[in-house]
């Protein structure tokens, strides 16, 4: 099941957090994840001056960022709609690195950054966009690294830092994880909300961060271990309340119970007889089937959803039973359970 598959998946990250003590972590605040942009086609990195396209992974694209030769006078239209949010964010926490390389590790696995920001309104805003942007650019070779890293060398480090989606500045899955490796979790300050937010408290759970607070956050929380221990077991009990694979799976169970007592999907759900001559009459039997998918496991600890994993994994894909088969055997199993 999906429970299983992520469980799975976050156990070896938090099998290496657990052999790795706090004193004996790198005291850095780390992160890994896509610098790029969306200002437009003539903004891409990986466009050369002779008009071919190398993939951002490729071997060309990554002597181009290694030379330092990604066209920084490249650009395309300001993006003032809302799309760059997320890449400026990351753009302004990868100049961290650049700023105090001994206290931050945050580099791209794929480097392109966001370039123009005449569109920005504020001007103290697009003055330390700019700053970054030229920071990053003069230090590509320092900031690209071509390694994806799995989870558990995560727990090589004192401190994880989450930096907003790069789409819109939206979510970014990174930190389902981060919660369980034993580090102090630093959240990028922004205005997306997840469900299990009002449970965070800033200075229990975590420390909310950006480009002018981060630097003086950590040389204060390097004073203070005591401070950095209470976040670690903040954001542990952030992952065994709320982000295990057991406290998801029951969110969802708690959201389709309140979405099901809101509309009385019971008074035709809940029975079976009613459901299964709904679905005979549309001639539906053979329309639904349950789907079972299961991955085998790895030993590298790659995790589900990384292209890694998917390059050396194929999924396991079983037909099961059909819908009018399984309200059929629930009818029975109910009328059994009646009769006892």
């Amino acid at each position: 099941t999906g429970n299983d598959a992520l469980a799975a998946a976050l156990s070896p990250a938090a099998a290496a957090a657990a052999a790795r003590p706090l004193a004996t972590r790198i005291p850095k605040a780390f992160w890994r994840g896509k610098l790029l942009n969306h200002e437009g086609p003539n903004a891409h990195a990986y466009k050369f001056n002779d008009g071919r396209h190398v993939e951002y992974m490729g071997e060309r694209y990554k002597e181009r960022v290694e030379a330092g030769g990604l066209y920084p006078e490249r650009h395309g239209d300001c993006e003032a709609s809302g799309k760059e949010d997320g890449d400026r964010a990351r753009l302004l926490g990868v100049s961290l690195t650049v700023a105090r390389p001994d206290i931050f590790d945050v580099k791209c696995h794929m480097f392109d950054p966001p370039k123009n920001f005449t569109c920005v309104p504020d001007a103290a805003a697009a003055a330390e966009l700019e700053r970054a942007r030229d920071a990053v650019l003069k230090h590509s070779k320092a900031l690209y690294e071509d390694e994806f890293l799995h989870q558990g060398n995560y727990t090589r480090y004192k401190y994880a830092l989450n930096l907003p989606g790069q789409t819109s500045g939206s979510y970014s899955r990174n930190l389902n994880h981060l919660w369980s490796i034993g580090a102090g979790v630093l959240l990028w300050d922004s205005s997306i909300v997840e469900w299990y937010y009002p449970a965070l408290t800033t200075g229990e759970t975590h420390v909310a961060v950006n480009r002018s607070t981060a630097i003086p956050v950590l040389d204060r929380l390097e004073g203070d271990m005591k401070e950095v221990a209470k976040l670690v077991a903040g954001a542990q009990r952030v992952h065994g309340q709320h982000m295990c694979a057991r406290c998801i799976a029951q969110y969802w169970r708690d959201v389709f119970a309140a979405i099901r007592a809101r509309v009385r999907y019971d008074l035709v759900l809940d029975d079976k007889t009613k459901v299964l001559a709904v679905v005979e009459a549309e001639g539906a039997c053979d329309v639904y089937h349950e789907v079972a998918v299961s991955f085998p496991a790895d030993d590298k600890h790659n995790y589900h959803g990384s292209i890694a994993y998917y390059k050396n994994h194929k999924p396991t894909v079983s037909r099961g039973v059909g819908l009018c088969d399984w309200l059929r055997r629930e009818r029975k199993q109910e009328k059994v359970r009646v009769v006892r």
